[in-house]
């Protein structure tokens, strides 16, 4: 009896890489599968993970079949997945739902900010100089790639300053949106002109009372000024600085803060 190779974990499940799928027909991928799946359930397994390349799609109708679901796709496969016990509820876990920004808040020594307007918004307004964090990139290196992307400008990392948890966002993804004090090693700006259509420093006051920035942008730099005040010193005096989170909520001007008062 034939059955599929597979990588066996802890939680009692298989996995079938995509370079594991064997080179047969369709036909005869249902036998295998079907032998493997009894094999499975005699064995006592619970998950069974197939991960099917484009080259083999054609199996995607017998899996299908054996009540094998849709769980996530990457470019050049799509990954199913099975519960086996049907006593069980279904312990699978979800596929990835949470996505990661950053932004980055780049104060120089005499308080002025980097600030740009994104080239593709109805209404360009200040914003921070920031984006999505890469496959595998730490957020303290994606803020810095992404500021030095858009504005040319190199930083060093300093601390997190505050972070955003949104809902509902591209595709029915939560995000997090991780906003990072940066320190400017450079200040002479050069645009990404394809993204951007203005950058420059202004003063961090200014940028606060500017009455078309976004709420959530004037809180943080409201939080990041505050924090500066407590942090400032020398580092074997310094103080930790809260680190806020800002929850969204579209009924009230796009953001509810949970941040305390400040004193």
């Amino acid at each position: 009896m034939a059955t599929l190779q597979c990588r066996k974990d802890r939680y009692r499940g298989v996995t079938v890489n995509p370079q594991d799928l064997p080179d047969v027909d369709s036909g005869s991928f249902e036998k295998i599968l079907q032998d493997s799946l009894r094999e499975w359930i005699k064995e006592g397994k619970r998950g069974v993970w197939i991960g099917v390349p484009l080259d083999k799609t054609h199996f995607i109708p017998e899996l299908v079949k054996q009540h094998f679901d849709f769980h996530h796709a990457k470019p050049g496969m799509v990954m199913m997945n099975r519960w086996l016990p049907e006593e069980e509820e279904n312990k699978l876990p979800l596929d990835a739902n949470t996505t990661v920004g950053v932004g980055g808040f780049v104060l120089t020594d005499d308080n002025k900010l980097l600030v740009i307007k994104e080239r593709y918004l109805p209404k360009p307004v200040w914003k921070l100089p920031g984006g999505m964090v890469d496959h595998g990139e730490e957020f303290s290196a994606g803020v810095m790639r992404e500021v030095l992307e858009e504005t040319n400008i190199r930083t060093e990392f300093v601390s997190i300053i505050a972070f955003r948890h949104a809902h509902k966002q591209i595709f029915g993804t939560s995000n997090l949106y991780i906003v990072c004090r940066l320190r400017p090693l450079t200040t002479e700006i050069t645009m990404e002109e394809r993204e951007i259509i203005e950058a420059q420093w202004i003063p961090v006051e200014d940028y606060i009372k500017d009455p078309t920035i976004t709420t959530l942008n004037r809180e943080i730099a409201i939080l990041a000024m505050h924090n500066s005040q407590v942090t400032n010193g020398k580092p074997e005096e310094r103080e930790f600085a809260e680190v806020q989170m800002l929850r969204w909520d579209k009924s009230c001007n796009d953001s509810v803060y949970l941040c305390p008062k400040k004193k």
